[in-house]
Order: structure tokens, then C-alpha cells, then sequence
């Protein structure tokens, strides 16, 4: 069975380099633009690998990956994020899988994405605390 990435990013160039890069991969490939189609994918639709870009979504990246960790369909989804800023938060490494720094190789991008699929992450025992729950 092929795994599904759901690319989560509101640049359509980028989406698109990317979508190639996973399709020629053998990835089933399911696009988001914005937090509310990105998050109603990820509750609706069977994802097994999220690629969140933390920036250019309107809501902004760690608000949409505060609300993916406390979904109850989208709370196990491995999360990549993507920046092109060039260095990860805290926040970020505690509740992503992985990340991904623009522009990033295709080899980097498809190595990511089969960390993820096995079940690698920064921080495996990490969650969201008490506080970030009630505020989501």
C-alpha cells in the first residue's frame, strides 16, 4: 500500500516541485493551501505523513500544528515542517516529527518523509502541555 503526504503549503509552485518530487516517489499526494482545508483533509481524508509549511499558512504554522496535535483523528499524523527561515523553534521540535529547511533537495525531502513513515520524530515521548490544549 502506498503511502499518503498530505502537502499543507500556500505557495502553488512549491506545492507543485514538491507533489512531483513525492508522485515520482510513488506517493499518493494530497494538497492543502490553507489551515481549514489542511485540517479538514487531515480529519477526513487517510494521511499518513503531513508536509506543514510553517509560514505562508494563513493561520500560521504552529497554530495549525497546536490544532493537528489535539484532533483526535489527526493527533498520531507525522508532522514535517517546512521554513525557509532556516532554523526551528522549541515548539516546532516538540511537536513535529521533523523539518524541513527552503530550499531543500529532493533526496532530503523524500529521506524526511521515510523518517517519518518509520516512525522517527525529535522528541517521541513529547506532548502538548495542559496550557497549549485549553488555548487551542
Amino acid at each position: 500500500m502506498k503511502a499518503t503526504i498530505l502537502i499543507a503549503e500556500a505557495d502553488e509552485t512549491v506545492r507543485k516541485l514538491i507533489r512531483t518530487v513525492l508522485e515520482n516517489a510513488r506517493y499518493d499526494v494530497l494538497e492543502a493551501f490553507d489551515v481549514e482545508s489542511c485540517l479538514e483533509t487531515a480529519r477526513t481524508e487517510h494521511v499518513d505523513v503531513i508536509l506543514l509549511d510553517c509560514v505562508s499558512l494563513d493561520l500560521g504554522g504552529m497554530a495549525t500544528l497546536k490544532r493537528l496535535r489535539v484532533g483526535y483523528r489527526t493527533a498520531d499524523i507525522p508532522v514535517l515542517v517546512m521554513s525557509g527561515l532556516g532554523q526551528y523553534t522549541y515548539g516546532f521540535a516538540l511537536w513535529s516529527s521533523g523539518w524541513l529547511v527552503k530550499p531543500f533537495r529532493a533526496s532530503q525531502l523524500l529521506q524526511s518523509v521515510e523518517r517519518a513513515l518509520n516512525g522517527w520524530t525529535f522528541n517521541q515521548k513529547a506532548t502538548l502541555p495542559p496550557a497549549l490544549t485549553a488555548a487551542v
